[in-house]
């Protein structure tokens, strides 16, 4: 769980507010699966079998990039895309419940005298006013729960995508060198 929510910073963040100072060997080292070279092996796979397919329908193109990545890197792009509409379902549930809440609290306010309104409509009572309670606070755990995953999901496409097309530019550089010299 520490690694969707950042908790596997928090030494780091502790040792660097202690020594003022953090150097590379401080640093945690890059999983596998983050590496340059696995990323773009895995980068490479993807662009020449998306290559292949276009030869063998006879197109004489390249893929694009982007949808070469989220192909690649498809095992954390199906999470992505699976989750994102919940997340947006829970940020439009949330401030539709509290506007409900308003309407209950303002239904059940005492009047100028003191008296407190009696309230026959369940949508105006306070057992009604509870319940929204529960549904907006377990909504926006969800949310921000949700947030936190997508962003490192995102992060994490984004950076594999990165290491990726490092790693093959810098197999590109090393042979226009070889060829070179």
């Amino acid at each position: 769980m520490a690694k969707f929510d950042f908790g596997w910073i928090k030494p780091l963040i502790k040792r660097a507010m202690k020594t003022k100072n953090l150097t590379p060997n401080d640093l945690y080292p890059p999983a596998d699966c983050m590496k340059a070279e696995n990323c773009g092996a895995q980068f490479a796979k993807a662009w020449n079998k998306q290559r292949w397919d276009f030869m063998k329908k006879g197109q004489d193109e390249l893929p694009s990039v982007m949808p070469t990545i989220f192909k690649a890197f498809n095992k954390d792009a199906k999470w992505f895309l699976y989750l994102t509409p919940i997340y947006f379902a829970s940020s439009i549930i949330a401030p539709i419940c509290i506007q409900f809440l308003i309407r209950v609290i303002q239904a059940n306010k005492p009047d100028a005298n003191g008296v407190q309104p009696v309230v026959n409509d369940f949508f105006y009572s306070s057992i009604f006013g509870y319940i929204l309670s529960g549904i907006v606070l377990v909504v926006q755990v969800l949310y921000a729960w949700l947030d936190t995953i997508l962003t490192t999901y995102g992060f994490r496409i984004a950076t594999q995508g990165f290491q990726a097309l490092q790693d093959v530019l810098y197999l590109k550089m090393m042979k226009i060198k070889a060829n070179n010299t």
